[in-house]
Order: structure tokens, then sequence, then C-alpha cells
């Protein structure tokens, strides 16, 4: 615990590092410092993907990261176009049920239809019967709403916000405030 506080405060732990400090810690038995980790590569997730290291991150963190309800992305094609990237570029490649169990993480129900309709059914890593059947009940997981990993939006998507609009300054009922702020309940925040 001590060594993932003093990273932290001292700003050691960086976007740039997080995905092997999660790593050694995870390897060293440093749960405070993994989560720390974690939580940053999970913050920063659109540069991590984007990273040229990304392809060499083991298995088992991408599918954490993806699996992770803090992943910070905009948009859920993000995630989608990240695990396909990294899958893309295994050497040997992974098996069929390995790439449905995987992408399976990603929250089908929650891509545009033209996007699953352009980009993930032309995909040759979804044409196997395992992608087929994990797409399936992706989107049955989904139509029949719940809540589940496929329903619920990620820390960065702009769905499940409350945007506050107007207010009142307490001196007039008939002059209201010109304001508006967005919280976020995924992340617990209030911008303006």
């Amino acid at each position: 615990e001590a060594a993932a506080e003093i990273l932290h405060t001292d700003g050691l732990l960086k976007m740039s590092n997080a995905l092997r400090s999660w790593e050694i810690a995870e390897r060293a038995s440093m749960p405070a410092l993994g989560e720390a980790a974690r939580r940053m590569a999970c913050d920063q997730f659109e540069q991590v993907a984007a990273g040229d290291g990304w392809p060499s991150v083991p298995v088992e963190q991408v599918r954490a990261l993806l699996s992770d309800d803090r992943l910070n992305v905009k948009s859920e094609t993000l995630a989608y176009e990240a695990a396909v990237h990294w899958l893309r570029a295994q050497s040997p490649p992974l098996g069929a049920a390995e790439v449905a169990a995987l992408l399976g993480h990603v929250r089908f129900p929650q891509l545009p239809p033209d996007f699953i309709r352009d980009v993930v059914h032309a995909e040759p890593l979804l044409g196997t019967l395992e992608g087929m059947r994990m797409i399936a009940r992706a989107m049955e997981d989904g139509s029949f709403g719940g809540d589940s990993a496929m329903t619920r939006p990620r820390c960065g998507s702009s769905d499940g916000v409350v945007i506050v609009v107007g207010g009142s300054d307490g001196d007039s009922i008939m002059t209201g405030l010109q304001t508006a702020e967005r919280y976020d309940p995924a992340t617990n925040t209030w911008e303006a």
C-alpha cells in the first residue's frame, strides 16, 4: 500500500507505465498499486489502446479492462475497435472460443445499429459459430433490458448522466440563473 501511495502522490504512476505497473503489482502481490494502475488504465483507456504497447498487453489485462464499468470511453465503438486491434495483433492468433470470450466483454447493445451492420457483421474474427453465438447472446441481453454488464453505460459515455439547467439566485422568482451542470453517477462528479 505504501508503494502505491508513493507512486501515486509523487506522480510516478503515469499513463505511460500504468499497464506495466499493474502487471508488476499483480506479480508482487501489491493490490493497492495494482488497483491504482488499473484505475489509471481505465481512466486513460483511449490513449492506452492507441499506444504502441497495446498489442503486447497480456490477455488477462485486456479482458479486465474491457469488462470494467469504469472503462472511460466516449463510445463503445472505441472499446470494440481496441479489442479487435489487439486480437489482430496476436501471434499466434487466438482460437475462435477465446476471441468470442474476449469480445464478449464489449457492450454490443450500446453500439450504434449502423456500426453493427457495417463493421461488426463484416469482421472476420466474428464470422465463427462462437462469434455469432456471442453476438446473438449480447444483443438478446440488450433487447430484454435489465441491469447487466451489456446494458450499463461505461464511465465516459454520455448515457446515464443527469443534466441540470436553470436555477434561482433567491432574489426574485422572475430572474433565473442561466446555468447548466452535468452529473455523472458513474464517477459521482459534477461539471459545469
